[in-house]
């Protein structure tokens, strides 16, 4: 499964990966289950998310954008998109956590 960026370039599971590993402690936890996390990460970032979250999360992660650059492009306020960014990082761990109670 592949997901698609705002300017249909595809996005590597590694950039994905960097939304829920926030340090390398994480990144130790987690990495027994990649394969699986890294599928269910993708049906959450497609199905569960609005379209907004979706843009901002995957500019910020996978284009590596800085904040005022989305803002910018999006034409909305730098803390809508750190808004849009957070509430898309708990919706990711709240579905994770379902299948992994690590992320509760």
């Amino acid at each position: 499964m592949t997901i698609k960026s705002h300017t249909s370039s595809t996005i590597h599971d590694e950039s994905l990966f960097e939304i829920i590993c926030c340090n390398k402690k994480s990144a130790d936890k987690i990495n027994f289950d990649r394969e699986k996390i890294l599928l269910i990460l993708k049906k959450i970032i497609n199905n569960e998310l609005t379209p907004r979250q979706k843009e901002c999360l995957l500019f910020h992660y996978c284009e590596k954008k800085a904040l005022t650059e989305i803002a910018h492009t999006l034409n909305i306020h730098v803390s809508t998109v750190c808004r849009h960014i957070k509430k898309a990082k708990n919706r990711i761990y709240k579905t994770l956590s379902y299948s992994f109670p690590r992320f509760s």
